[in-house]
């Protein structure tokens, strides 16, 4: 999740900075810009790609710690989307992915070294589907300012919570 937010953030790096004679001038238009509009369609789906192919492994029982761990990423960033107030609606069903997300965390262990894929049942798979059609049209409302906020509000409750904060690419 962290490669794509990095994507993101080159946005708004490109945005701020504009060399004028070998010297980086900040340009408050671009920022205001980019804060103030929303997601490109192509951020978007660099972050509902990969859950899409987590959704899948997880499915078919193939499913990694990483993808575990994208799922979960998803999650945290959903409810913080919840928690601002951007979109709302969603606390029911991101109750429901939790306590998918945990049981299927149990099951397969819970750890990057002893993790088995576990066989998910009719009930999570739906869970799981739903999530990555719900998180594609919340994230689709954000502008870049707010999507960072709830990102780095996610990774400070998981932190603040005695969680894990991974770098999913570091994980396969």
């Amino acid at each position: 999740m962290r490669a794509n937010l990095a994507q993101i953030h080159q946005r708004n790096l490109i945005a701020q900075s504009i060399v004028k004679g070998g010297k980086h001038v900040v340009d408050p238009m671009a920022i205001a810009t980019c804060h103030a509009t929303l997601l490109t369609q192509k951020e978007v789906m660099n972050q509902i790609e990969p859950m899409k192919s987590s959704i899948k492994a997880m499915t078919m029982g193939k499913g990694s710690f990483a993808d575990w761990v994208r799922l979960s990423s998803a999650y945290n960033v959903a409810m913080a989307i919840e928690h601002f107030g951007v979109v709302r609606g969603y606390s029911g069903a991101l109750e429901d992915l939790k306590q998918v997300l945990d049981a299927i965390g149990l099951r397969a262990g819970g750890e990057l070294n002893i993790w088995k894929s576990p066989t998910l049942y009719a009930n999570e798979i739906k869970v799981l589907r739903m999530q990555a059609s719900d998180y594609k049209f919340q994230i689709s409302q954000l502008s870049y300012g707010e999507y960072t906020k709830a990102y780095d509000y996610a990774v400070r409750k998981v932190r603040s919570g005695q969680g894990e904060v991974f770098k999913v690419g570091e994980l396969q």
